[in-house]
C-alpha cells in the first residue's frame, strides 16, 4: 500500500512538472495568438530604453489602429489584446520602473473601458503570460475589495496558482492547440510586433473586409463604466501626473455601421463621462470627439486594417505630436468624401 501511494504521488508530481515545463519552454506551440504580443510588450517594458518619447496603451483596437513603425518616431505601441484599464495601469507601471517617457496616449473600446466585466483577461492572459505577479495580484485584490465587490469575487488565489504555474487544471484545455503550425504563427506575430514597435493588424488571420460591422457599441442603450475600471483609468492618469508625463485619451474610430447605430443619448452620456474625467485631470488631454471610418477600413467590427491605421496615425500625429511631420491629408480627405464632420 505504501509503495502504491509513493508511486501515485510520484506520477502526479511528474504530470504537474511536465505541464509546467511545457508551459515554460514551449509556449508558442500551445498558447493563442495573443501570447506573442504579450511577450513582446512585456519584454519591451522590462528593458531600459531611453529613446521612447511616446507610449501608446490600450486594447487590441489600439494595437491595430496606431502604426508606430511608420508615422511616430521614438514611440512604442504597448497595447495588449483584450486588455482593460487594469492591464494598462500595470504595464505602464512596469515600464516606468526602468524607463521614462514624455507622452502616454490611452484608448479603450467601450466594452474594455468598463461596460462589461472581463476577469478572464486577467486570469487567462495576464496571469499566465506574466503581467501579474504575486505583488500585482495582491494589489489588484485589495483595490477590488474596496472598489468593486462584484469584480473581487472573480479573483481567487486558486486560479492564480493554477494559471501562473501552469498546472494541469489550467493547461488541460490549452494543450489541444499544441502544434508546429501554432508555433510558426506565433513566431511570425512576435517578429511582426517587434519589427513594427508594438503595432500589428490581422493577428487572427482574417485580413478581410468587414461584412457585418456591428460591434458591441451598436447594441447598447446607455453608457456606464464599472467601478474597478473607472478606478484604474484614473490611476493611469495619476501615474502619468506623478511622473511628469502628458496623458492623452481619445477614442479609436468606430466603423460606420456601429457609429450610426449608437443612439445620440449614449454619445452624450459618454461625452459627459469624459468631461468629468477631464475636470478631474486638468493636466491631461481628454478628447470627447467621436467619429468613424467606412466599414471597408475594418476587418471586423472593431479592428482597423493597415490603410486605416496609416490614416489614423497620421491624424493623431498632426493633432498631438508633430504638426510638421504629417498633415493628415488622408484623414481630412476622408471626411470630405463622406460629407461628414467630426461630432463633438
Amino acid at each position: 500500500m505504501k509503495t502504491f501511494i509513493i508511486k501515485s504521488l510520484t506520477c502526479i508530481v511528474a504530470v504537474y512538472l511536465l505541464y509546467a515545463l511545457l508551459g515554460l519552454f514551449m509556449p508558442f506551440y500551445i498558447f493563442d495568438r495573443s501570447y506573442p504580443i504579450y511577450v513582446s510588450q512585456l519584454n519591451f517594458a522590462d528593458k531600459v530604453n531611453d529613446s521612447t518619447k511616446i507610449l501608446i496603451i490600450g486594447d487590441s483596437r489600439v494595437v491595430s489602429a496606431i502604426n508606430t513603425s511608420s508615422k511616430l518616431p521614438k514611440s512604442r505601441n504597448l497595447g495588449l489584446v483584450g486588455s482593460t484599464p487594469i492591464d494598462g495601469y500595470y504595464i505602464l507601471e512596469r515600464f516606468l520602473k526602468n524607463n521614462k517617457t514624455s507622452v502616454v496616449f490611452i484608448s479603450y473600446g467601450w466594452d474594455r473601458l468598463g461596460m462589461k466585466y472581463y476577469p478572464e483577461i486577467i486570469t487567462e492572459r495576464g496571469i499566465p503570460l506574466g503581467l501579474y505577479g504575486i505583488a500585482e495580484y495582491i494589489d489588484l485584490k485589495q483595490n477590488a475589495r474596496r472598489i468593486d465587490s462584484a469584480f473581487f469575487e472573480n479573483l481567487k488565489w486558486e486560479t492564480f496558482i493554477n494559471n501562473r504555474f501552469y498546472t494541469p487544471v489550467f493547461m488541460g484545455n490549452k494543450l489541444k492547440n499544441f502544434s508546429k503550425k501554432n508555433k510558426l504563427i506565433n513566431d511570425s506575430i512576435y517578429n511582426s510586433v517587434n519589427r513594427q514597435n508594438g503595432h500589428i493588424t490581422s493577428i487572427w488571420g482574417r485580413n478581410k473586409t468587414c461584412n457585418n460591422c456591428s460591434a458591441f457599441e451598436s447594441s447598447i442603450d446607455s453608457f456606464y463604466i464599472k467601478p474597478i475600471y473607472d478606478y484604474y483609468l484614473k490611476k493611469i492618469f495619476s501615474l502619468c501626473k506623478e511622473n511628469n508625463i502628458k496623458a492623452i485619451f481619445e477614442t479609436i474610430p468606430f466603423n460606420q455601421t456601429t457609429y450610426e447605430n449608437i443612439p445620440e443619448l449614449v454619445h452624450k452620456e459618454y461625452r459627459a463621462y469624459l468631461s468629468k474625467l477631464q475636470y478631474q485631470n486638468t493636466n491631461a488631454i481628454i478628447n470627447d470627439t467621436l467619429f468613424y471610418y467606412p466599414d471597408n477600413f475594418f476587418e471586423d467590427g472593431h479592428h482597423i486594417k493597415p490603410l486605416g491605421a496609416l490614416i489614423y496615425t497620421e491624424y493623431i500625429t498632426k493633432k498631438y505630436f508633430n504638426k510638421k511631420l504629417a498633415n493628415a491629408r488622408m484623414h481630412d480627405n476622408l471626411y470630405k468624401n463622406l460629407g461628414e464632420e467630426e461630432i463633438k
